[in-house]
Order: C-alpha cells, then sequence, then structure tokens
C-alpha cells in the first residue's frame, strides 16, 4: 500500500520541510503508525489519519510546521531538513521513534597505551561520512574514526562504531559533500533487507538554497519540488543528498 502523491504549499520558504514530509510519508508504516499510536491531540495523527483515507488538510500541515517550529531550538538555524525531524522526533510518541531507533556498538581503543572501553548505544540517526562517489552497505554498518588523543595519553584515539541491531526505518544523515553520491537502491545491511524509499536534496550553499524531495510511491520514484511532482523513469539526484531514508522489505539482496 501506498501514499497517494501530492504537493505541498511554500508559503514562506518551507522547503525544507516540505521535502522532509514527502519522504517520511514515502513510508506508509510510518503514516499507519502515527495514527494508531500517534497521541490523541496530535496534529501529525489526524494528518496521517486523514492520508490513508486519500485526504489532506493543508491547513492541518501549516499548523503541524508551526508547532513543529516553536519547539525548535534558537541554536539551530530552523531551515534544515535534518533539524527539523530531531525536533519531530524530541516531540513525538515512542512507538513512532522505534521505528528509527538501532544499535550501535562502540569500540574506544589506542594506538599506544592499553586504553579499551566498549559501549553499546541507540540512535535514531545514522551518519555517513564516506567521501567517495558510491556509498555501500558497508559503509553505513561500520565506521571507523581516528581524530580525537587518548583520555589517558597522546596517543591516537580510534573510535569503531558498528551498527548490531537494526531498525524498520534507516534514516542516514548525509555529510555534506561538493558532489552528489551514488547510495544502493536496495542493500543487506545486519542481515536486514533495504529498499531506497526517500531522498531529501539540497541545492546551493550555507548561506540559502532550496530543498527538494525524491520520494517511493507505488514502487516508482517521484521528485516532489513544493506544489510540482513528478515521476521518475529512474532514480536521478543532481543536489547535495542530506538525507536518505531506507524501508526494511522482503527483497532479498546483496551489497
Amino acid at each position: 500500500m501506498s501514499i497517494k502523491c501530492f504537493g505541498l504549499p511554500n508559503p514562506a520558504s518551507i522547503c525544507y520541510f516540505n521535502s522532509l514530509f514527502q519522504v517520511l510519508i514515502s513510508s506508509y508504516k510510518f503514516v499507519l503508525v502515527n495514527k494508531e499510536h500517534g497521541k490523541e491531540t496530535s496534529i501529525l495523527r489526524k494528518i496521517c489519519n486523514d492520508l490513508l483515507n486519500d485526504k489532506f488538510d493543508v491547513l492541518d500541515y501549516l499548523h503541524l510546521i508551526k508547532l513543529v517550529k516553536n519547539k525548535t531550538t534558537q541554536s539551530m538555524s530552523n531551515q534544515c531538513s535534518d533539524e527539523y525531524f530531531i525536533t519531530m522526533m524530541d516531540n513525538i510518541a515512542q512507538p513512532i521513534k522505534d521505528l528509527f531507533t538501532l544499535q550501535i556498538q562502540i569500540k574506544h581503543s589506542c594506538t599506544k597505551c592499553t586504553y579499551n572501553v566498549n559501549t553499546t548505544e541507540t540512535t535514531i540517526i545514522l551518519e555517513s561520512t564516506y567521501q567517495g562517489p558510491v556509498v555501500n552497505s558497508r559503509q553505513l554498518e561500520y565506521l571507523k574514526r581516528a581524530d580525537e588523543k587518548c583520555p589517558q595519553c597522546d596517543g591516537k584515539h580510534i573510535v569503531e562504531y558498528l551498527v548490531t541491531k537494526t531498525s524498520d526505518l534507516l534514516y542516514v544523515l548525509v555529510q555534506e559533500h561538493k558532489k552528489p553520491r551514488t547510495f544502493p537502491e536496495t542493500m543487506q545491511l545486519c542481515d536486514s533487507n533495504y529498499e531506497l524509499i526517500g531522498i531529501v536534496e539540497h541545492f546551493g550553499g550555507l548561506m540559502g538554497g532550496h530543498y527538494t524531495a525524491i520520494g517511493k510511491r507505488a514502487g516508482q520514484y517521484y521528485l516532489f519540488n513544493d506544489t510540482y511532482y513528478k515521476k521518475l523513469e529512474h532514480l536521478l539526484t543532481t543536489g547535495q543528498q542530506r538525507i536518505i531514508l531506507y524501508e526494511k522489505s522482503n527483497i532479498v539482496t546483496h551489497s
């Protein structure tokens, strides 16, 4: 099942939220869980209930944006899709947040002394820092950093991140890069199969720009640019990817 395609208004330069919203509702599961487990007074719950009945109230949508914006901290730029996602998750019902929650094992070690610490944490965001043109599942599942000093000596502090438990929805935050990168349309991560269902792209620089989205509806990719949308013959990204959304699927793949 899938949510139908429609454009979104942009009365006050809200392309960053429009793009995020189009990507999130590309997951039928996200819409359904919001409808079933959202807070009773949640405007998002009402919107999702309407979407499941092929309805959409623009005034409800503009109200949602206003509520989220009011809860966004002053330290944020207030015009980034990823910042709005964090704000939404901070104010959303736990069953919805659980859709994005994955488990990561973090290993701290030192190249010079015996420092070695292992911890396990949960997160709703998986960062992609790989700078190459093509990103595969291994580069998302495992990350190694060596940019800090050891807390016990002046040696190099190695931090390794390994995904040990996957989520229904895999939210990937892409580190800024000058050129678009290619992400797999299907992949296997920790024995879970995923398919790519949404991309938020940014055009422009740090001082301004425009956001668009690519969302998968009924097995077909669509480009969403505020009120405008069109079907894509194949997946094509031309801007800087900021958010990649994967959903668990029954498609068997190896990457």
